[in-house]
């Protein structure tokens, strides 16, 4: 919990971080746009009673979690996405167009910081949200989702509408391992070179394992500012992300023993290759 709420992740055991790491699942323990969305989302639930007001108040916040945890590139990018597109809210613009907006995170990033264009976690981080924009929309229509509905605050997560029960679920299924395939074709090369190895079965582990993190953000953010106040409200909270976060790491563990396609090695001509497929194939899912 401390490691995806706040992005510390010394206490982690080794044993864990590998299994993590070898299911796909590395990127919940990471601060990312996930986990910031999350937040971002439950804080914008709570003030929704103060209407338009909520924005400065949501910016604010946002400000204050770079602050707090530290301006990792994938934090910085989400940041920048959610001021934008909150200046577009509290201005009367409307919901901005995702594309500008990525490229707006990424040059706000590169003049801060521009040795962090040859960093993996930056690398990893915009090309993630590049295969969600190009590929998870598609791939959901494929696997038969219904039509969606936009969240201003998070272009790139839309949400299913209409229907009873059970084709709400199966849009979700189909969205949520859409997102997963996405997320990782574009990066897939620099996966295989930096990590050796490619978790085959990693998008059905993360249809489980995200909606899991999704709990658990919020909920350990709660027990920690509850525990502030008082450290028994803290143990109430903790007494349901301690069976979450348990169920979380067997997952890992589970998924760490799934098929892995081994890759010692990849050059900038193999990087050069798959960027040049994925590119097609964007062009083809995309018509």
């Amino acid at each position: 919990l401390v490691a995806m709420t706040l992005g510390v992740r010394d206490g982690l055991l080794e044993e864990d971080r590998q299994a993590f790491g070898r299911a796909g699942l590395a990127h919940v323990l990471a601060l990312s746009g996930l986990h910031f969305g999350v937040l971002l989302a439950a804080a914008d639930r709570a003030l929704r009673g103060l209407g338009p007001r909520r924005w400065p108040v949501l910016a604010a916040l946002t400000l204050g979690f770079v602050a707090l945890v530290g301006p990792s590139p994938s934090v910085v990018r989400a940041a920048s996405m959610a001021l934008a597109a909150l200046l577009a809210l509290s201005t009367g613009v409307g919901r901005l167009r995702p594309w500008p907006v990525l490229a707006l995170a990424a040059c706000a990033s590169l003049l801060l910081q521009p040795q962090m264009l040859f960093d993996l976690s930056f690398q990893l981080s915009y090309l993630a949200l590049a295969g969600l924009l190009l590929f998870a929309e598609p791939l959901a229509r494929l696997l038969g989702a219904p039509p969606v509905g936009h969240d201003p605050l998070a272009p790139e997560l839309p949400r299913a509408e209409g229907g009873g029960p059970l084709p709400r679920l199966r849009g979700f299924a189909a969205r949520a391992l859409a997102a997963s395939v996405a997320a990782q074709l574009p990066s897939a090369s620099l996966v295989a070179g930096a990590f050796g190895v490619v978790p085959v079965l990693s998008p059905l582990v993360n249809l489980v394992g995200v909606p899991l993190s999704g709990l658990l953000v919020p909920l350990g953010f709660a027990a920690g500012l509850l525990g502030l106040v008082w450290a028994p409200l803290a143990a109430v909270v903790n007494a349901v992300t301690g069976p979450l976060a348990h169920a979380l790491t067997r997952l890992a563990h589970l998924g760490a023993r799934s098929p892995v396609v081994v890759w010692p090695e990849v050059d900038w001509l193999g990087h050069l290759c798959w960027a040049a497929a994925v590119a097609a194939l964007a062009l083809g899912v995309r018509r």
